[in-house]
């Protein structure tokens, strides 16, 4: 079990670097330039859906506690 919840982080991670979209600086307003990324997981206990986040860490972080919470430990 514990195979597959480091695969399964480790998918997610992968699969939100390469599509997340950063921020970008600009003379702008930051309302202006703020963006966020939406990743499809599907988590060990069969439940799937979107995580969506700013940055990288916070796609993982959120997809670690979708797993926890959702098909517990």
């Amino acid at each position: 079990m514990k195979f597959l919840k480091s695969s399964f982080l480790g998918t997610i991670f992968l699969l939100s670097i390469s599509s997340t979209s950063f921020a970008t600086s600009s003379g702008k307003n930051a309302v202006d330039s703020f963006e966020y990324t939406c990743v499809s997981v599907s988590l060990s206990c069969d439940k799937s859906g979107e995580i969506c986040g700013t940055t990288t860490d916070q796609i993982v972080s959120q997809a670690a506690f979708a797993e926890e919470y959702w098909c517990g430990d």
